[in-house]
């Protein structure tokens, strides 16, 4: 656990000690699911803020000592995560100039093996949370959304400007692709859009039109054409080409999970069956 490492690591630091005593007193809300929970910390101390006077003078005071050097709360608080990949350099130093028949070479190593799992716990959830917040700023960009972005296991792959072909002209579109979703916008004033069509890739398929050529659209090399099931979309743009390999790859694998988990699922039930099956076998 990261409580034990960083007990292991620095067992005479004071504010370290004050950090783990905090985080073991800590609970999450029980209603919070892991999404929540990350919007959770993200708002806790501004939430705080805004609620408490007696809070915020205290924040306020807290902050203007001249040993916090000019750093707010936020700050503060990611520091002790900030400091576990500078530990991780230091141990790995240590361990590389330490001879394999000193006494404590063994224990130098397994503490190099567990804050390099804690590391990669940091470094994951780092990109769960900035997924979260990229996420969060699109739902809220969106008018006219008819589904929630938000989602768990749902992941922000890219956005940006397209052409969309329409019946009379070609009209730019802002084009957001996530893991399972689709979806193009229409522009409108201070960063807002418009939604146009939340397409599932799960029922998408995207080809390249190189052969058509289009009054709509005088001059463009070739378009890519989306369907999914009585939706069809052409687009094109000068990144076009980039956004027909990774929506392809986002399609391709959404549809490898969806066929691993079908998989588990009669593997599963392949299970029950036989298990009734003695089950019955016994009982007879």
């Amino acid at each position: 656990r990261s409580s034990d490492l960083l007990s292991y690591i620095c067992p005479q630091n004071v504010y370290c000690l004050s950090y783990l005593r905090i985080l073991g007193s800590f609970k999450y809300p029980a209603h919070l699911s892991p999404l929540a929970r990350s919007k959770f910390d993200f708002s806790l101390p501004k939430d705080c803020t805004k609620k408490s006077s007696d809070f915020a003078r205290f924040r306020a005071e807290q902050e203007s000592r001249p040993d916090c050097c000019a750093l707010g709360l936020p700050s503060l608080l990611i520091m002790p995560v900030q400091r576990v990949p500078r530990c991780k350099l230091l141990l790995d130093d240590l361990l590389k100039h330490t001879p394999q028949d000193d006494p404590e070479w063994i224990k130098l190593r397994s503490a190099c093996r567990q804050i390099g799992q804690v590391t990669t716990h940091i470094n994951e959830h780092i990109r769960t949370h900035d997924n979260f917040r990229q996420m969060l700023r699109i739902q809220n960009s969106l008018v006219g959304m008819g589904a929630e972005i938000l989602a768990p296991g749902r992941k922000f792959i890219r956005e940006g400007r397209l052409m969309k072909v329409c019946k009379r002209k070609s009209k730019e579109r802002m084009c957001f692709l996530f893991s399972d979703l689709f979806i193009y916008a229409r522009p409108e004033n201070a960063g807002s859009f418009t939604c146009r069509a939340v397409l599932p890739l799960m029922f998408c398929s995207v080809a390249r039109v190189d052969d058509e050529e289009d009054p709509r659209a005088p001059g463009v090399p070739f378009f890519v054409r989306i369907s999914c099931k009585d939706v069809s979309v052409l687009l094109f743009g000068d990144e076009i080409q980039s956004w027909v390999g990774d929506l392809s790859k986002a399609i391709e694998e959404l549809r490898d999970q969806q066929k691993m988990l079908l998989e588990q699922i009669k593997v599963r039930a392949g299970r029950d069956q036989c298990h009734k099956l003695r089950q019955d076998i016994a009982s007879s």
